[in-house]
C-alpha cells in the first residue's frame, strides 16, 4: 500500500513553507534605508532648540544651547544646525559631521524679534 505523502513531497513542502515564511518575514522588515526615525528626531531637536531659547541665542551671535542639546543627543546621531535669515543669508553654522551616507535634512521657521529665520538641521546616523 502506498501512501498519499511519499518523504520527498513531504521534504519539498516543509523547504517551501520555509522558504514562503522566510520571504513574507523579510519583506516586513524595514529597508536599511529607512530613515523616518532620524528624520522624526531631528524635528523634534528643532523643536527643543525652540523652545530652549537656543535658536534665539544663534540669531544674537552666539550658540549657547545649541551644544547642550547635543550634548543630549543619542551618540549614533550627527546633526550641524545652519540658522538663516529670510534672505538665505547664513547666520550660524553649528557643527561639523562630514556627512557621508543618507542625510536628512528638517527645517524650521521662527521669529525672533519680529523677523523671520529658518533652522535647517542635517544628520544622520553615524
Amino acid at each position: 500500500m502506498t501512501g498519499i505523502f511519499t518523504l520527498d513531497g513531504v521534504v519539498g513542502f516543509v523547504l517551501s513553507m520555509i522558504i514562503l515564511t522566510t520571504t513574507v518575514y523579510m519583506l516586513a522588515q524595514p529597508k536599511s534605508g529607512d530613515n523616518r526615525p532620524l528624520y522624526g528626531l531631528s524635528h523634534d531637536i528643532l523643536a527643543v532648540a525652540k523652545e530652549s531659547g537656543a535658536l534665539d541665542y544663534a540669531v544674537d551671535g552666539t550658540g549657547y544651547g545649541i551644544e547642550e542639546i547635543r550634548s543630549h543627543t543619542p551618540i549614533q546621531v550627527c546633526f550641524e544646525i545652519d540658522v538663516l535669515n529670510a534672505s538665505g543669508s547664513e547666520i550660524l553654522r553649528n557643527g561639523d559631521c562630514g556627512f557621508t551616507g543618507d542625510v536628512v535634512v528638517a527645517k524650521r521657521s521662527f521669529v525672533h524679534k519680529r523677523r523671520y529665520y529658518i533652522a535647517e538641521l542635517r544628520s544622520e546616523y553615524r
